[in-house]
């Protein structure tokens, strides 16, 4: 059997852990607003279409640099 090295290990995780990030930013994308209380009583709201979109592309970014750098070792290593 062979052995999988622990770096593939990371790059599966990373993967996984950004497309369950993705997920949760779609989600995010359709609530309007996020409203709290606090604990004096007051009421705190919160737009979340900006957030949303940075967290957006901040993971977009982040799987496309982790696929550019799978696949750049991939053919830059020696047979």
């Amino acid at each position: 059997m062979p052995k999988i090295k622990p770096i593939i290990i990371l790059y599966i995780i990373l993967v996984l852990f950004n497309l369950a990030s993705l997920y949760f930013i779609i989600v995010l994308f359709s609530y309007d607003e996020i409203t709290g209380f606090l604990l004096n009583g007051e009421k705190k709201s919160m737009r979340t279409r900006g957030p949303a979109y940075l967290f957006y592309i901040a993971t977009l970014l982040n799987l496309y640099y982790l696929f550019y750098t799978v696949i750049k070792k991939k053919f830059t290593e020696n047979p």
